[in-house]
């Protein structure tokens, strides 16, 4: 499902025996968890804890059918159409390689009956009813046209000498058209490099593409983050006396 699109289906009912209910409801339902793995030290002694966080992102619930405080047997199929708000965010599942952490976003269609009795609530103060059916979806961004821009930066290196004595200084430039890119897509890079005031070759040009999480549990100060590589890229670099200026393709992967 794409944010911003509309939901179509049927809520289909097979019902053998009378069920106290208000009304019968369609929802969508989008939550935000962290788990992840603590060492604790308890009587001076170390023990892993699971630590869990859970935020809200959406819950949205629509009626379908009234009911006249009883739901009656019989066989019933009912219609419904839901419109994904276009400001979620993408379903995603991130494992951590610390901490066994765990982080994700998940979203559900849910159709109940608004149960006329408070028994009736699978948990005193859930939203939940004993009598309901769910599936889960999984939510896509939609692709949009990034701007392109001039979004550059000098980085300034010394080549040669010992320890930072008699060392001349390369002078490159690295530009980007974006900041912000989809997965299997090419990010556009050009690097000027201005070797010409230095006697020594600037051996090559590395590309890593870095990547940063941080998820937080339900207890104050408490979190998972890591830092990792997704990939590395090395090319030829720039001869001493010399200024050259190129353009390469690094790849967004779609998996890591």
């Amino acid at each position: 499902m794409i944010a911003g699109q509309t939901v179509q289906g049927f809520v289909h009912i097979n019902q053998s025996v009378p069920f106290p209910a208000t009304d019968l409801t369609i929802g969508l339902y989008g939550t935000e968890s962290t788990y992840c793995q603590k060492h604790e030290t308890r009587n001076k002694r170390t023990v892993i804890r699971d630590k869990y966080g859970m935020k809200e992102i959406i819950h949205l619930v629509f009626p379908i059918q009234h009911m006249d405080g009883m739901a009656q047997p019989g066989q019933y199929t009912f219609p419904f159409a839901l419109t994904i708000p276009d400001w979620l965010p993408a379903s995603m599942v991130l494992a951590g390689q610390i901490e066994k952490g765990r982080l994700s976003i998940t979203y559900s269609i849910q159709a109940q009956f608004t149960p006329a009795n408070p028994d009736d609530w699978s948990a005193p103060g859930s939203n939940r009813s004993s009598y309901c059916g769910s599936r889960v979806i999984f939510v896509y961004r939609p692709t949009l046209q990034i701007p392109t821009k001039d979004l550059s930066f000098s980085l300034v290196s010394e080549v040669g000498g010992f320890m930072g004595i008699s060392a001349t200084k390369c002078v490159s430039e690295i530009i980007f058209e974006k900041n912000e890119y989809y997965l299997g897509e090419q990010a556009k890079v050009k690097i000027i490099c201005d070797n010409s005031a230095c006697d020594k070759d600037v051996k090559s040009f590395k590309f890593k593409l870095h990547r940063y999480y941080r998820g937080d549990t339900s207890e104050t100060w408490v979190s998972t983050s890591a830092s990792m590589y997704l990939s590395r890229r090395k090319e030829t670099g720039c001869k001493a006396f010399e200024k050259v200026e190129r353009d390469f393709l690094i790849d967004i992967p779609v998996f890591d």
